[in-house]
């Protein structure tokens, strides 16, 4: 079963990989031991390639589009402060129109840039973290819940934005 560490691993992994576990983990706020689990849980179920080390991008894409709704259902919380995530993330505010009066959605953080509205839960409790330091995680991740929480027209933007994410376009 695929578990919400293994998304931040194989965002990690779109590179191949030459570094130990222990950094791997450290990138994404576990232990060399949770890395390792999460890379065996990948390879699996063919996300990843074991011996390149690196991310099956079109078996990703394909997950990331069509089953992470459903593994990862969106938990909605109450106001709060936090790192703006699905259309409210900056790197989404320019590609996806929201309409007016939209509700922004946050991350519970403490720190970073924080903006104020609904909070939902990350599909890993270290995305806050992991997205203060790599971009493209951040854009991949917000993207992801605007799948989760987004109507077909938005949907379909955050899918392309997760494949240009993902082929480097």
């Amino acid at each position: 079963m695929i578990k919400g560490q293994d998304v931040l691993v194989a965002i990690k992994l779109l590179d191949p990989w030459e570094q130990s576990m222990l950094s791997l983990g450290n990138l994404i706020g576990v232990s060399a031991s949770q890395a390792h689990a999460s890379f065996g849980r990948l390879c699996a179920v063919g996300l990843v390639d074991q011996k390149r080390r690196a991310t099956q991008k079109a078996h990703f894409l394909e997950f990331m589009v069509h089953a992470v709704k459903y593994l990862f259902p969106v938990v909605v919380g109450s106001g709060d402060r936090g790192i703006p995530t699905a259309h409210s993330a900056p790197p989404l505010l320019q590609k996806l129109v929201t309409p007016s009066g939209a509700s922004a959605y946050v991350w519970r953080s403490d720190g970073g840039k924080l903006a104020k509205g609904i909070a939902i839960e990350p599909i890993y409790k270290t995305v806050p973290l992991v997205v203060r330091h790599d971009f493209r995680a951040y854009t991949i991740l917000a993207a992801l819940d605007s799948l989760r929480l987004g109507k077909a027209r938005e949907r379909e933007i955050a899918a392309k934005i997760i494949e240009e994410c993902i082929y480097g376009s």
